[in-house]
């Protein structure tokens, strides 16, 4: 009788285990894949899986909360690549976390009106580069709540990418080979403000005993990544400081892509790698963490929570999104040949072929592959240190102490 009992319960066991494992694949297909979905039992997931709404405080919280967003490509660029990022979008998710919903707008900024609307509270996030991150929060304070990842198209191939570094790079047919030959060369960077056109050499330069400012023959600020490369390869500059992937994706003036065979890279580094992988592109300088977004110290908590949140969760939102677009796209349901009724007759058979999650909501996940798309980036993650920043910046002057 004991050895029947052994092994029933083991069978029982072995049955269990395989339902429990089926099950966990089928949600995991479920999440990407086309299924037939009963509506009913989704909006009931919805309500479990919706969070008690936050209390809105007039004294703690704002109607309206504003995102600064350095416009290094004017402020049309701006709107044009990250309006529906955070606007739209932080509007339709951190906006509806609260009991009296916040609406979030985009404010475009240059170098000046950073910091004085930083100063002046006219912004409550920021999104930067690290070199200005870093200097509004040793100089006002700010709180780094997600890091972008990247998306990065070269030669037909797609990189996501955290970090990104500084190249030093002059004519393949030039006498330049080592960065003390920057001395009483001509040199173009985008400006003196900027982090991988212009701080990030400096900052080599300066370890190699060179001066920035007294060794070229001339440093000339473009305000234009573009303009430094296309100057290099006619011969208006010596010497060129850019970006990594910049050269890879600059065009002449009749829109083709410059050949990045007539360059050649000064000095670079070996054995560079972003989270763990090779990074793809050549960098005269270490590997710097990217662009991120950041709360203000004036902003409550719980609102810097939920943009956080809302950014996390951008990524998987959009993979939705992708999905749906594409089954649009199949049935030709924008333009009116799909064989239905209607457009929404169209769309809504391919709303009833996905599975959502209980978070997932279809507006929001065709909302979230849009600004993915516009801002030409893979997503977000936990925010990356930006401390070797900081570093720099001291070494190199730009950030210093207040003597008490």
């Amino acid at each position: 009788f004991q050895m029947i009992l052994f092994l029933y319960l083991s069978i029982l066991s072995i049955l269990l285990c395989s339902v429990s494992g089926t099950a966990h694949k089928l949600s995991v297909v479920q999440d990407v894949k086309f299924g037939k979905r009963d509506s009913a039992r989704l909006e009931e997931e919805v309500q479990q899986c919706s969070a008690p709404l936050k209390q809105w405080s007039a004294s703690e919280h704002k109607d309206v909360y504003r995102v600064g967003v350095l416009a290094i490509r004017g402020f049309d660029a701006a709107y044009r690549e990250f309006n529906t990022t955070f606007a739209d979008y932080l509007t339709a998710t951190a906006g509806t976390s609260f009991d009296r919903p916040v609406r979030f707008e985009l404010k475009p900024l240059n170098f000046t009106s950073l910091f004085t609307d930083t100063e002046e509270v006219e912004v409550d996030f920021i999104y930067v580069n690290p070199s200005a991150f870093s200097c509004i929060e040793s100089e006002f304070g700010a709180n780094s709540l997600v890091s972008q990842i990247s998306l990065r198209k070269v030669g037909g191939k797609s990189f996501d990418l955290t970090q990104f570094g500084g190249v030093i790079f002059s004519r393949a047919d030039s006498g330049v080979s080592t960065i003390e030959d920057i001395k009483d060369k001509s040199v173009a960077c985008a400006s003196i403000s900027g982090l991988g056109s212009g701080q990030m050499q400096f900052r080599l330069m300066q370890q190699s005993g060179l001066s920035y400012i007294n060794d070229p023959k001339q440093m000339v600020f473009t305000s234009n990544q573009g303009k430094v490369v296309n100057g290099v390869l006619d011969g208006t500059f010596d010497i060129g400081f850019v970006r990594t992937d910049q050269i890879e994706r600059t065009k002449d003036a009749n829109g083709n892509l410059v050949d990045a065979s007539k360059l050649k890279i000064i000095e670079p580094q070996k054995n560079l790698f972003n989270d763990g992988i090779p990074f793809p592109f050549q960098s005269s300088t270490e590997l710097y963490a990217e662009w991120n977004v950041a709360a203000l110290t004036h902003v409550a908590d719980d609102v810097a929570k939920e943009v956080q949140n809302a950014m996390l969760d951008l990524a998987n939102h959009a993979e939705v999104g992708a999905v749906l677009n594409a089954c649009y796209s199949n049935l030709n349901c924008d333009l009116g040949s799909s064989g239905f009724a209607s457009q929404i007759a169209c769309k809504e058979e391919c709303h009833d072929q996905i599975t959502l999650n209980c978070d997932q909501k279809i507006p929001l996940a065709i909302l979230a592959n849009k600004a993915k798309a516009e801002g030409k980036y893979t997503g977000w993650r936990t925010t990356l240190s930006y401390m070797e920043l900081r570093n720099m910046q001291e070494e190199t002057g730009f950030i210093q102490r207040t003597k008490t």
